[in-house]
């Protein structure tokens, strides 16, 4: 059964390219994994990916009526990958983001510097919604974050990790290692439903 992971957190934070290169990661290592921006205003993935130039990246706004809100979501539904990675839009506000998150079954909140209340706002929604939320990053951008471990109000026992340079540019590195593990290994203890497939037991184990 596919595991529907959604990642959300305020505007600039990092999101989508942490969506793309966890997404990066998993297919290096050979894992099934399939990659949806439910955001539908803006096409931030193909920037990242390579596919066409910042310069033309598209950013709508007002467009909460847009038809493709509900395709997106019924393609983030449907795909039957192992793992299926969804990258919400950066307001909490959004009036279509329950409808997007409706197929999700755990959530990774994102937030940099200065963005706890952003976060603190996040949490709320997923737990509203009953979406466990497996861990939270702090993106550190240029200077070294002065946020401590646990980060302030946010349950201790789920885990931290900071992540360096989520900076419109695919990361495969330590820092998304760790958070590729943690996603891998954390679902399967929220929800019993979900196995570790053998790939996914050798990548955890290194």
């Amino acid at each position: 059964m596919p595991k529907r992971v959604v990642i959300g957190g305020g505007r600039g934070c990092g999101k989508s390219t942490l969506a793309v290169s966890l997404f990066s990661f998993l297919r290096s290592m050979d894992v099934s994994v399939g990659l949806h921006e439910v955001d539908v205003y803006s096409d931030t993935h193909a920037c990242l990916l390579g596919q066409k130039p910042w310069i033309k990246r598209r950013k709508k706004t007002k467009a909460w009526l847009d038809p493709t809100i509900l395709r997106r979501v019924e393609e983030f539904r449907s795909d039957d990958h192992d793992w299926v990675i969804g990258d919400l839009p950066g307001k909490v506000t959004n009036p279509f983001l329950s409808r997007m998150v409706e197929p999700a079954d755990a959530a990774i909140l994102v937030f940099k510097d200065g963005g706890l209340p952003d976060a603190h706002k996040w949490l709320a929604f997923f737990m509203a919604r009953k979406i466990p939320v497996l861990s939270f990053v702090l993106s550190e951008q240029g200077k070294e974050s002065q946020l401590k471990f646990p980060f302030a109000g946010l349950e201790i026992s789920t885990p931290h990790y900071i992540v360096r340079d989520l900076n419109r540019e695919v990361k495969v590195d330590d820092d998304i290692r760790r958070v590729a593990v943690g996603l891998l290994t954390q679902l399967p203890a929220v929800d019993p439903k979900v196995g570790i497939s053998l790939r996914t037991q050798q990548l955890v184990n290194g």
